[in-house]
């Protein structure tokens, strides 16, 4: 029995991080070159498997369907929007990142101090819940924007002249 919570935990806390995600995709704006006429993809990155966002698969964002694409190679990166980086190595994150360099791609880990280190969204657990916290000037710098009603739910954003939060 105690391993089924467990499994029912890690799978509800899973589930939350990719409801997280969803949200993000609802607020933030990608340049149009970017995104496909029919998609827009979701690409989780790490070798830990969970049901999460292949629950997301399918559902309908600014009239595109959502794709989930697993660990994509180097050449297919340029067709993600958003770069899900499970919790590794920080090598493999900084791998990752680089990929993502100068691509509007918005990079998500729930490593810790991801947003210190070159992300752009990081999870982060509080109070037993789980939010986000935001470097605003990484999301920017890449031609991404995310909407002030999101960024008010922020457990904190870095990255702006003065605090927004």
């Amino acid at each position: 029995m105690f391993a089924t919570n467990l499994l029912h935990a890690a799978t509800r806390e899973e589930a939350i991080k990719a409801g997280i995600v969803y949200n993000l995709t609802k607020f933030t704006v990608w340049p149009n070159s970017s995104i496909s006429e029919n998609y827009l993809n979701i690409c989780v990155f790490g070798k830990q498997y969970d049901d999460g966002f292949d629950a997301l698969a399918g559902k309908a964002v600014m009239g595109k369907a959502l794709m989930i694409k697993r660990n994509p190679n180097n050449r297919d990166i340029h067709t993600c929007q958003i770069a899900y980086i499970k919790n590794t190595s920080k090598k493999k994150i900084y791998k990752i990142l680089n990929k993502c360099k100068s691509l509007p791609i918005l990079t998500v880990s729930e490593s810790l101090d991801f947003i210190n280190h070159g992300g752009m969204i990081g999870l982060v657990a509080f109070d037993n819940h789980i939010g986000f916290e935001a470097n605003i000037k990484t999301i920017n710098s890449e031609g991404i924007n995310i909407g002030a009603q999101l960024l008010k739910l922020a457990k904190r954003v870095v990255g702006l002249d003065k605090q927004y939060i």
